[in-house]
């Protein structure tokens, strides 16, 4: 009886020495299963302006609108800005992460900034995109991204003579963008950010308000300005072109979205009274949201249809044409590539 209990004693021994083996190797492999998997994710901070950690479905809401929107998350080539993939967001414990890719990606997101309100923001890491994994504060990297971009558009415009406007929001990004350097709270970090971004819009809205007609003004001898009015339908199209003439003249375009119920010939006495007015005409055979109408070779036709009546004897000739227009959209035909060059081809040879 003894040995038996000695026995049943070492046994017992050794089954809980190796539950707890077990239990040992099972929490090792989960945390190196959780490491393996972080390993491969970027994951996204986010705060708001007072340095409140927003959580994944605040972000959302405040990404999207609320229920306005909808999810806008995509990565992007740092390059070229093409796009490598739409809605790459997962959640990541209470935040928000994305899976890194094969080559360096940036990341994009539609965001509010005060009192500009809503515009893509794009994170590239000053241009070198994301090739590593870790973790991100959102409107802290946005701030230094969009700062990096804003600095290399006034060294391209060295003529440039900044308004009060603009350096105001200017320095007081820098002042946020500094406060936030010297901190080694993420909190301070993303509040910061976050107030950097305010004043960064700013800042480029006024660079672009300000140099632009300044630039056009200067250089009217060597370039022509395009001043252009879209119009949609041919209703009441005088009144349009007269007013369109009058504030866009001697530089002025108008941009006809031709309508799927109508003809080429339906167009004619708009164009007429359009040159009449001294305006030049882009013609648009095709809007972006009726391409899911059109096959290629349809799409083609379209093209043909319009140019062979605009190019010919009695009809008034069109100074451009627009082969396709938003042809980024996620709601254009998976085609729209090969129809462009269609369309190109044709006006080329047409025109």
């Amino acid at each position: 009886m003894k040995y038996k209990k000695f026995k049943y004693c070492i046994t017992m021994g050794l089954v809980r020495i190796l539950h707890v083996v077990l239990l040992l190797f099972m929490m090792i492999s989960a945390t190196f299963a959780s490491q393996v998997q972080a390993q491969d994710k970027v994951t996204l901070l986010f705060f708001d302006r007072k340095g409140t950690q927003l959580n994944a479905a605040q972000i959302r809401s405040i990404s999207n609108n609320g229920s306005a929107g909808f999810d806008n998350d995509i990565l992007l080539n740092p390059i070229t800005l093409e796009v490598i993939s739409n809605t790459p967001l997962v959640p990541a414990d209470s935040t928000l992460a994305f899976t890194l890719q094969s080559q360096p990606v940036a990341f994009a997101l539609i965001w509010p900034t005060k009192p500009r309100g809503y515009s893509l923001i794009i994170l590239d890491n000053e241009g070198a995109g994301f090739i590593s994994a870790g973790i991100v504060n959102f409107s802290f990297r946005a701030a230094l991204d969009i700062k990096h971009r804003l600095d290399a558009a006034l060294a391209s415009r060295p003529d440039y003579q900044p308004s009060a406007a603009f350096q105001t929001a200017y320095d007081s990004a820098s002042t946020h963008i500094d406060i936030a350097n010297k901190s080694t709270e993420e909190h301070v970090k993303g509040a910061e950010g976050q107030l950097a971004l305010d004043q960064l819009a700013l800042a480029y809205d006024a660079l672009l308000a300000e140099y632009g007609p300044d630039y056009a003004h200067a250089n009217l001898n060597a370039q022509t300005p395009w001043i252009g009015v879209t119009i949609s339908q041919v209703e009441n199209y005088e009144a349009n072109l007269d007013l369109a003439a009058s504030l866009t003249n001697p530089y002025g375009w108008i941009r006809i979205v031709f309508d799927l119920d109508k003809t080429p010939a339906d167009y004619e006495p708009l164009i007429r009274y359009a040159k009449k007015k001294g305006l030049k005409v882009l013609g648009q055979p095709i809007d972006s949201s009726y391409d899911k109408y059109f096959t290629r070779t349809q799409y083609r036709q379209r093209f043909i249809d319009y140019l062979m009546y605009y190019n010919g004897l009695d009809a008034p000739a069109l100074e451009g044409w627009e082969l396709g227009n938003e042809v980024n959209g996620s709601w254009l035909t998976s085609e729209i590539p090969g129809k462009i060059d269609d369309a190109a081809t044709e006006v080329r040879n047409r025109q």
